[in-house]
């Protein structure tokens, strides 16, 4: 009898768990079904059945159809309300474009107007030095005028232009600009 047991190989037995068996057997099945679908070559038609499904849902929903939606009563309002609207802003747009312009002007005004007062409180340079007084002239600029030009008819430097008027150092002076020339000479 003792040989009877020495020969005798116990059985190896895994323990697995409840949860553990049904998930292992639902993929299983899930890989079961996938590999009968393939096996049979039934993906395709699977796909494209699924794909006449929805067409067909997309076709009774209507969502071919050249048709546009009715528009409520409310919505139809709300459209001619926003007509009316855009329609009473359009001279206050234009009108807002011409009180720019104005306020444009107004503030070049205002700017030759505080370079004058600068211009007039500025103090004397040099003590004791009897200089003719200086007289403040507005040059509007005219076609074919460049700073050269002002400056040798005035007799300054072309220097003290630019400074005067802010101007850049390659600026270029357009027609009907106006600047200030600070000059003894008379012309």
């Amino acid at each position: 009898m003792e040989k009877y047991y020495q020969d005798r190989i116990e059985p190896e037995v895994e323990v697995i768990h409840a949860e553990e068996h049904r998930s292992s057997s639902v993929k299983q099945n899930e890989a079961n079904r996938w590999s009968f679908l393939k096996k049979r070559g039934l993906i395709p038609y699977s796909l494209a059945g699924l794909g006449i499904l929805v067409l067909g849902l997309m076709v009774a929903a209507g969502f071919f159809s050249g048709k546009k939606p009715e528009e409520s009563p409310e919505f139809k309002a709300l459209k001619e309300e926003v007509k009316k609207l855009s329609a009473q802003t359009d001279p206050l747009k234009n009108e807002i474009q011409t009180l720019r312009a104005e306020q444009k002007v107004q503030q070049e005004q205002l700017t030759v107007l505080k370079e004058k007062v600068a211009v007039l409180t500025k103090k004397p340079e040099g003590r004791g030095t009897h200089s003719a007084p200086k007289k403040l002239i507005s040059y509007k600029i005219k076609k074919g005028d460049t700073i050269q030009s002002i400056a040798q008819k005035y007799q300054v430097q072309q220097e003290d232009i630019r400074r005067w008027n802010h101007l850049p150092p390659k600026g270029r002076l357009k027609p009907g600009q106006k600047v200030i020339i600070h000059s003894s000479a008379e012309s």
